[in-house]
């Protein structure tokens, strides 16, 4: 019996140590498959395309979309001082035609240009005086029924940009407009 107990005994620790085993084996197994499933999810994350898009614009389309943008901006600070010279020119050439007599000409043609100055030219940013020239074509100018062209010219000195656009400048401008009037009939 003693024999008995003893090779019972000795069975339940097998079974207890195949049990153990048993469970090892399957505590391994699991570890294995969690290792692998997180080895899977790390390799998906690393595989997803979900976040490229935006990574490729901030890299390569914001470079050259900036070249774009400073040269709309210089075309539209140039089309502004063309535009506003136009209207210069126009005003100048009305305020000429219009004078009483030749004595107050030049007067009324600074005072026009010095209202443009303070008014529209110095907001823009545009420093420079226009030049003013009026050509006739009857003596005296103001002879009825004769056209009278005014012409303004700003001149603008190159410029160099600043901070991290320190190697960009810009050559020397000329904006030139002019405009024809016809003095009127009946003066």
């Amino acid at each position: 019996m003693k024999a008995l107990k003893a090779l019972n005994a000795v069975s339940a620790k097998k079974d207890v140590t195949a049990k153990k085993d048993v469970t090892a084996v399957k505590e391994v197994r699991e570890a294995r498959v969690a290792r692998a499933a997180q080895t899977s999810l790390a390799l998906k994350a690393l595989s997803d395309d979900s976040g490229s898009a935006v990574v490729e614009f901030v890299i390569l389309a914001i470079p050259l979309f900036l070249p774009i943008v400073i040269y709309l901006s210089a075309i539209y600070q140039s089309s502004t001082v063309l535009s506003d010279l136009n209207e210069l020119a126009r005003q100048t050439a009305r305020a000429y035609i219009t004078s009483p007599s030749a004595e107050y000409e030049s007067a009324r043609i600074d005072a026009v240009v010095n209202s443009f100055e303070i008014n529209i030219l110095r907001p823009q940013g545009v420093q420079e005086t226009p030049a003013i020239s009026v050509t006739c074509q009857a003596t005296p100018c103001l002879t009825p029924n004769s056209r009278v062209q005014v012409t303004a010219t700003i001149v603008r000195a190159p410029t160099s940009l600043s901070g991290i656009f320190r190697f960009l400048s810009t050559q020397s401008q000329t904006f030139s407009a002019s405009d024809t009037q016809i003095v009127d009939a009946w003066r």
